[in-house]
């Protein structure tokens, strides 16, 4: 599992972390997929916030807590 890692920023709603989102500098090959997953979960678990959102050059991703599918 991957730990101790903090997202480039997290928005928050209320005093209560709403999503976390993280910028990459380069695209991500569609084959990382399942590692951007375990990032997500582990961001959503860590700061329980119900968003992980990951920004590249050419893709944006969104992951819901708990079921780590792209909506």
């Amino acid at each position: 599992m991957i730990s101790s890692l903090r997202p480039d920023l997290v928005l928050t709603s209320g005093g209560r972390p709403v999503i976390a989102v993280e910028a990459k500098a380069r695209p991500v090959p569609a084959n990382y997929d399942s590692v951007l997953r375990q990032q997500a979960l582990s961001y959503t678990t860590e700061i329980g916030t119900p968003w992980a959102l990951f920004v590249d050059p050419k893709s944006i991703r969104l992951f819901k807590a708990g079921d780590g599918v792209t909506p």
